[in-house]
């Protein structure tokens, strides 16, 4: 009886220390899950809301980028994991800078650069946890133009941006803005002292900013034309761009 007594608790402890590690990993896992859940639910109305602007072709008013950037932090809060949620911060950045610049004021440019630099550490947040994705490459390449950074980390930005995304709409747009504010860098790159030819890096460079172009008259000619109509490099950049595709005299027309 008593053998019979040890062994019937001996089994339940057994039991007992196979149940216990079980239920904590059940624990984490609906943890996660709802973390998981949570963080999708709070960027949802943000990505809609992007999604929505972008097809309305008009930035968010002061109130819809607030209430937009309060849920992609929150999302970011609740999974600081998901690469996705660093990058939706970072592109209402962007608008946000785009708003500055359509309504300058006062230190409008210190608060590009401080802006820019939060978008910039925010995308690198992402390739941490993705590397190939190119939205967070060219973001990085554009939040460095408009600081006017042009360094090694902003060359390999770009070509990451290029080499991973070339056929991406948002990636095509925001290369083409970097051509334009870097246009006037290139030119100069490609004009050494003594005659002497330019660097490997700078004539990659050049033909990636002018590929990139190429890519956006067959996909994004309106958007592409609409903001180099606005650039004072228009004519020197339409000089460098292929005439072969109809959509050429939408954006160099």
């Amino acid at each position: 009886m008593g053998d019979s007594s040890a062994s019937t608790a001996s089994n339940f402890n057994k039991h007992w220390l196979w149940f216990v590690p079980m239920a904590l990993i059940i624990l984490v896992v609906i943890i996660f899950a709802f973390r998981f859940a949570m963080a999708d639910a709070a960027s949802y109305p943000a990505r809609y809301a992007s999604d929505l602007w972008f097809k309305e072709d008009r930035l968010p008013t002061k109130e819809e980028l607030d209430k937009a950037l309060e849920d992609a932090e929150s999302a970011r809060g609740w999974n600081p994991y998901h690469a996705e949620y660093h990058d939706l911060k970072a592109y209402l950045l962007w608008l946000a800078i785009l708003k500055e610049q359509r309504e300058p004021q006062s230190e409008s440019q210190a608060r590009i650069n401080s802006l820019a630099q939060q978008a910039i550490d925010l995308h690198k947040t992402a390739i941490e946890l993705r590397p190939r994705w190119p939205y967070s490459w060219s973001g990085i390449a554009l939040m460095k133009a408009y600081q006017q950074k042009f360094d090694q980390e902003f060359e390999r930005a770009v070509l990451q941006a290029a080499r991973f995304g070339p056929w991406e709409n948002t990636v095509n747009i925001q290369l083409a803005l970097v051509g334009q504010i870097i246009w006037p860098e290139l030119q100069s790159r490609g004009q050494n002292p003594e005659g002497s030819d330019p660097s490997v890096e700078a004539k990659k460079l050049k033909a990636t900013i002018i590929e990139n172009y190429n890519r956006g008259i067959r996909r994004n000619a309106k958007v592409i034309a609409r903001n180099l109509k606005q650039s004072p490099h228009r004519y020197s950049i339409c000089a460098h761009l292929s005439r072969e595709f109809k959509q050429y005299k939408t954006v160099c027309g």
